[in-house]
């Protein structure tokens, strides 16, 4: 979910912000 990690994390590399929450969204 790229719109996740921008939703409150605005990021230049949405798919770097993916596996990084991925911890926490698990």
């Amino acid at each position: 979910m790229p719109g996740y990690a921008n939703a409150g994390h605005p990021s230049p590399t949405p798919q770097a912000e993916s596996h990084r929450y991925a911890r926490y969204a698990s």
